[in-house]
C-alpha cells in the first residue's frame, strides 16, 4: 500500500506569476493556505485569485514545515 500524498510540489517559479518573490523553491510542498487543503491545481488557482487579500500558506521544505505570508 502506498502513502498518501497530500499537496502540490512546486516545479518551478514564473517571473511575474503569484508564487514570485514569496520565497518558495522549486521542490517546495504547498500544503494548505488559510487553513485550506491544497490538492489540486484547480485550488492553487483560487489562492492566486485572492491578491487584495492575506494569505498564509503552509509548506513543507525536506523534513521542515514552514509557513509563509503574502500579503
Amino acid at each position: 500500500e502506498s502513502p498518501q500524498f497530500e499537496g502540490l510540489r512546486v516545479t518551478r517559479i514564473e517571473p511575474g506569476s503569484a508564487g514570485a518573490g514569496t520565497g518558495l523553491r522549486p521542490g517546495d510542498i504547498l500544503l494548505s493556505y488559510n487553513r485550506h487543503k491544497i490538492n489540486s491545481v484547480e485550488q492553487l488557482h483560487l489562492v492566486a485569485d485572492l491578491k487584495d487579500r492575506r494569505i498564509v500558506l503552509r509548506i513543507k521544505r525536506g523534513n521542515a514545515a514552514l509557513y509563509i505570508v503574502i500579503q
